[in-house]
């Protein structure tokens, strides 16, 4: 298949996915997913307004029943999603092996999003993490089965103890998304990023504390700060 059609293809997958994480992020709470919705509201929106893009391009960019505009954090996954699925087919040879990891970085955002707005760590997506990990491992893709049981066992036991010398700063969504990270991405690189993942994490809580942004009483997104240094580790 030519080089340029591939890259089209694996743009517009990660344009679909970017839409599909939005729609689940809408929904994320609700017990159902029934298409995208206002932040703001949580008016259900025309079909054109599923993509920021469309909605743009037809004049459905607003919702209609308060008016808020739908860009902000939908234009920012639709933007980025298809760039990190391009990102991979830079760095990844194989397509069917760029695709999969794709799949993981899309779920990690995804994971993000619902962090950064509802504060959690959804089960649904962790277990999709680790499905695909499990994939990749029995296809050769991921390292061993023992190196992921001693990643997993590694950074499951090194964030717990965090857990109980700090309480309440960090869930026990956090506890399991390290956890899957060490089976991803096996040991000794798993519990590796997982470093990176605290220090970035805790440079991100001073600098919020200093600027006023947060109190020591507010809660805070650890998730994101976690996954960043693990989709590097992921791809290099």
């Amino acid at each position: 298949m030519n080089g340029s059609v591939i890259v089209l293809l694996v743009a517009l997958t990660g344009w679909v996915v970017g839409i599909a994480i939005n729609i689940f992020a809408d929904n994320y709470g609700r017990g159902k997913i029934d298409g995208a919705r206002c932040q703001r509201c949580g008016q259900r929106l025309p079909a054109w307004s599923r993509s920021v893009l469309l909605g743009t391009l037809t004049g459905h960019d607003h919702c209609p029943a308060c008016g808020h505009t739908l860009h902000g954090r939908k234009t920012v996954v639709e933007i980025l999603t298809p760039l990190l699925f391009l990102w991979v087919l830079k760095v990844e040879p194989s397509l069917y092996i760029a695709l999969y990891k794709g799949a993981l970085l899309a779920l990690f955002l995804c994971l993000a999003v619902i962090d950064l707005e509802h504060m959690r760590v959804p089960n649904a997506i962790l277990g999709g993490v680790l499905g695909l990990a499990v994939l990749g491992i029995a296809a050769g893709i991921l390292p061993s089965w023992k190196s992921a049981l001693l990643g997993g066992l590694s950074n499951g036991v090194a964030f717990t103890l965090l857990a109980v010398v700090q309480k309440g700063a960090l869930g026990g969504g956090d506890v399991k998304l390290a956890t899957v990270e060490g089976v991803l991405l096996g040991f000794p690189a798993g519990l590796i990023a997982l470093l990176y993942g605290v220090i970035l994490g805790g440079v991100a809580a001073l600098a919020f504390l200093l600027t006023k942004q947060l109190t020591r009483k507010d809660a805070f997104a650890y998730a994101p700060y976690l996954i960043i240094p693990a989709a590097f580790f992921l791809l290099y």
